[in-house]
């Protein structure tokens, strides 16, 4: 269940595609990789996914949409404009859910130089930008990064248009796989991700470290879920000697950086007068061990 993050200087084709290929991700001119998320007081799975190019099926609607030209379509180099920046605060206040503050912020971060190979698409009706989606380029892979849109066209599915677009532009250009980011079980934002090409699509087993197909995936078997579990299965036996315990979630747990508490969950022992120690158990899916 290996986290972490990384700031990079520089990054080539190739070291993206290795990065990619184990489940990492950009963030900002960094990259990191995490098999949890926590939201609010809840700790969830964070679900990493792959399309394999060549296995890739486009929805009719796309194509019916491409023949219409409600949208003009323009591919090119990352130059992110004030117009760019002004449509980003208009989707930005059309979604439910907290985004980053800006566009710069999620490509740039703090920083002002990108050390990605960045394409952007801009979608136009008449002369003025519709929507947006930025993509990063590795020597045989991809990655999505932020899809944007005026919400006036969201009957056009835009964000999914969008997506669709850079798998098209990869495919022509030889590229192997797209990675779409993750998909979070229990929070369905994001599920709009596993309803495109399904026969295509992979997910990241952090278990066995490797990409197997989405149709074999199975919420019982998530890492949290396991965890609660095989947790939860230690209240009893503690109780029935008379050893004080209580699950916890960890409040110590940051997906960005490796700590002394690696595990969003623990059973917590408590002291007693007998025993003036404190101990925490938790459980790593990897190898299926308490530690």
């Amino acid at each position: 269940m290996y986290k972490g993050s990384r700031e990079l200087n520089s990054i080539s084709p190739q070291q993206l595609d290795d990065y990619l290929s184990r489940g990492w991700f950009r963030m900002n001119q960094s990259i990191f990789t995490t098999p949890f998320l926590q939201e609010a007081f809840e700790f969830r799975d964070a679900i990493w996914l792959r399309h394999t190019l060549q296995e890739f099926e486009y929805p009719k609607w796309f194509r019916k949409l491409q023949q219409k030209n409600v949208f003009k379509v323009a591919i090119s180099d990352l130059f992110i404009t004030a117009e760019h920046e002004l449509l980003y605060q208009q989707y930005r206040e059309s979604r439910p859910i907290d985004a980053p503050v800006s566009l710069e912020s999620i490509v740039y971060g703090e920083g002002c130089n990108n050390i990605y190979n960045t394409k952007i698409i801009n979608l136009y009706v008449n002369d003025q930008l519709a929507g947006a989606g930025i993509f990063d380029i590795g020597e045989k892979a991809a990655a999505g990064i932020v899809n944007f849109y005026d919400p006036a066209y969201a009957k056009y599915s835009v964000g999914k248009f969008l997506f669709l677009l850079a798998v098209q532009f990869c495919q022509q250009e030889g590229l192997e796989f797209f990675y779409p980011g993750y998909v979070v079980p229990g929070n369905t934002h994001f599920d709009y991700k596993l309803d495109i090409s399904k026969a295509s699509l992979s997910y990241f087993d952090v278990s066995f470290d490797s990409w197997v197909p989405i149709k074999s995936f199975r919420e019982i078997e998530l890492p949290t879920m396991l965890m609660r579990v095989n947790l939860m299965n230690l209240l009893e036996p503690f109780e029935h000697v008379e050893i004080p315990s209580c699950f916890i979630h960890n409040a110590n747990y940051f997906f960005l950086k490796n700590s002394t508490w690696d595990s969003p969950f623990a059973v917590y022992i408590l002291p007693t007068d007998d025993h003036p120690w404190q101990f925490a158990i938790t459980y790593n899916t990897n190898n299926n061990h308490y530690y």
